[in-house]
Protein backbone atom coordinates (compact mmCIF):
# COMPACT_ATOMS: atom_id res chain seq x y z
CA UNK A 1 0.00 0.00 0.00
CA UNK A 2 3.12 2.46 1.29
CA UNK A 3 4.47 1.94 -2.53
CA UNK A 4 1.44 2.56 -4.58
CA UNK A 5 1.17 5.89 -2.16
CA UNK A 6 4.93 6.73 -2.81
CA UNK A 7 4.23 6.50 -6.83
CA UNK A 8 1.11 8.49 -6.69
CA UNK A 9 2.95 11.32 -4.81
CA UNK A 10 5.88 10.57 -7.25
CA UNK A 11 4.31 11.34 -10.39
CA UNK A 12 2.30 14.15 -8.72
CA UNK A 13 6.13 15.69 -7.73
CA UNK A 14 7.75 15.07 -11.19
CA UNK A 15 5.07 16.95 -13.02
CA UNK A 16 4.99 19.89 -10.16
CA UNK A 17 8.38 19.96 -10.29
CA UNK A 18 9.17 19.66 -14.23
CA UNK A 19 6.07 22.71 -14.97
CA UNK A 20 5.34 24.69 -12.23
CA UNK A 21 8.53 24.75 -9.74
CA UNK A 22 11.95 24.48 -8.98
CA UNK A 23 11.86 23.21 -5.51
CA UNK A 24 13.78 19.60 -5.36
CA UNK A 25 10.42 18.41 -4.88
CA UNK A 26 11.42 14.87 -6.06
CA UNK A 27 14.71 14.89 -3.64
CA UNK A 28 11.99 15.71 -0.98
CA UNK A 29 9.95 12.81 -1.46
CA UNK A 30 12.64 10.21 -2.69
CA UNK A 31 15.12 10.40 0.20
CA UNK A 32 12.41 9.13 2.87
CA UNK A 33 11.29 6.69 0.94
CA UNK A 34 14.32 5.22 0.50
CA UNK A 35 15.48 5.81 4.22
CA UNK A 36 12.32 3.94 5.43
CA UNK A 37 12.00 0.88 3.00
CA UNK A 38 15.50 0.30 1.69
CA UNK A 39 14.22 -1.07 -1.29
CA UNK A 40 16.08 -2.10 -5.03
CA UNK A 41 13.07 -1.36 -6.69
CA UNK A 42 12.84 2.38 -5.60
CA UNK A 43 16.41 3.11 -8.44
CA UNK A 44 14.02 2.28 -10.84
CA UNK A 45 12.04 4.60 -9.96
CA UNK A 46 14.48 7.38 -9.74
CA UNK A 47 16.00 6.99 -12.23
CA UNK A 48 12.83 7.07 -14.46
CA UNK A 49 11.57 10.50 -12.51
CA UNK A 50 15.28 11.69 -13.55
CA UNK A 51 14.22 10.91 -16.93
CA UNK A 52 11.07 12.55 -17.00
CA UNK A 53 12.30 15.80 -15.16
CA UNK A 54 15.27 16.19 -17.88
CA UNK A 55 12.88 15.67 -20.60
CA UNK A 56 10.27 18.61 -18.80
CA UNK A 57 13.46 20.61 -18.55
CA UNK A 58 15.10 20.52 -21.93
CA UNK A 59 18.02 19.28 -20.74
CA UNK A 60 20.23 16.67 -21.75
CA UNK A 61 18.91 13.59 -20.67
CA UNK A 62 20.59 11.45 -17.93
CA UNK A 63 21.99 13.97 -15.81
CA UNK A 64 19.40 14.27 -13.30
CA UNK A 65 18.66 10.89 -13.12
CA UNK A 66 22.64 10.08 -12.41
CA UNK A 67 22.15 12.70 -9.55
CA UNK A 68 19.48 11.43 -7.80
CA UNK A 69 20.81 7.59 -7.87
CA UNK A 70 24.13 8.52 -6.81
CA UNK A 71 22.42 10.74 -4.04
CA UNK A 72 20.27 8.00 -2.85
CA UNK A 73 23.05 5.13 -3.28
CA UNK A 74 25.32 7.42 -0.75
CA UNK A 75 22.74 8.15 1.86
CA UNK A 76 22.05 4.55 1.63
CA UNK A 77 25.81 3.65 2.82
CA UNK A 78 25.21 5.35 5.73
CA UNK A 79 23.02 2.67 7.23
CA UNK A 80 25.35 0.41 7.82
CA UNK A 81 27.37 3.40 10.54
CA UNK A 82 24.90 5.43 11.52
CA UNK A 83 20.65 5.05 12.22
CA UNK A 84 19.02 6.90 9.28
CA UNK A 85 15.67 6.97 9.82
CA UNK A 86 15.76 9.56 12.00
CA UNK A 87 14.34 13.00 11.95
CA UNK A 88 17.77 15.08 12.15
CA UNK A 89 19.50 12.72 9.49
CA UNK A 90 16.51 13.17 6.73
CA UNK A 91 16.86 16.94 7.50
CA UNK A 92 20.70 17.09 7.29
CA UNK A 93 20.67 14.81 4.03
CA UNK A 94 17.76 16.56 2.14
CA UNK A 95 19.18 19.56 2.89
CA UNK A 96 23.27 18.60 1.59
CA UNK A 97 21.71 16.91 -1.70
CA UNK A 98 18.91 19.72 -2.10
CA UNK A 99 21.73 22.32 -1.97
CA UNK A 100 24.12 20.36 -4.34
CA UNK A 101 20.89 20.01 -6.73
CA UNK A 102 20.04 23.04 -6.68
CA UNK A 103 24.00 24.45 -7.21
CA UNK A 104 24.10 22.31 -10.08
CA UNK A 105 20.80 22.45 -11.97
CA UNK A 106 18.97 25.58 -11.24
CA UNK A 107 21.16 28.48 -9.69
CA UNK A 108 18.03 30.61 -8.06
CA UNK A 109 17.09 31.25 -4.87
CA UNK A 110 18.61 28.03 -3.28
CA UNK A 111 18.73 28.97 0.67
CA UNK A 112 15.03 29.47 0.66
CA UNK A 113 14.48 26.35 -1.33
CA UNK A 114 16.70 23.93 1.12
CA UNK A 115 14.12 25.19 3.37
CA UNK A 116 11.51 24.41 2.12
CA UNK A 117 12.60 21.19 0.87
CA UNK A 118 13.94 20.22 4.16
CA UNK A 119 10.39 20.96 5.41
CA UNK A 120 8.77 18.74 2.72
CA UNK A 121 10.90 15.91 3.27
CA UNK A 122 10.14 15.81 6.67
CA UNK A 123 5.98 15.94 6.26
CA UNK A 124 6.71 13.07 3.69
CA UNK A 125 8.89 11.08 6.38
CA UNK A 126 5.67 11.33 9.00
CA UNK A 127 3.45 10.68 6.08
CA UNK A 128 5.43 7.48 5.38
CA UNK A 129 5.94 6.21 8.93
CA UNK A 130 2.65 6.59 9.73
CA UNK A 131 1.68 4.45 6.54
CA UNK A 132 4.06 1.72 7.75
CA UNK A 133 3.59 1.59 10.67
CA UNK A 134 -0.47 1.53 10.45
CA UNK A 135 -0.43 -0.63 7.67
CA UNK A 136 2.21 -3.61 9.30
CA UNK A 137 0.27 -4.31 12.31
Amino acid sequence: MMQYIFLIFLCLAVYLEGTLSTLPLVLALIIPYAVLTKKEHLFFYIFLSGIVLDILYGQIVGFTSLYFICSVFCILLYQRKYEIATYPFIAFSTAVVSFFYLLIFVHTYIIGQVIVSVALAEIFFIIFKLFRTHYET
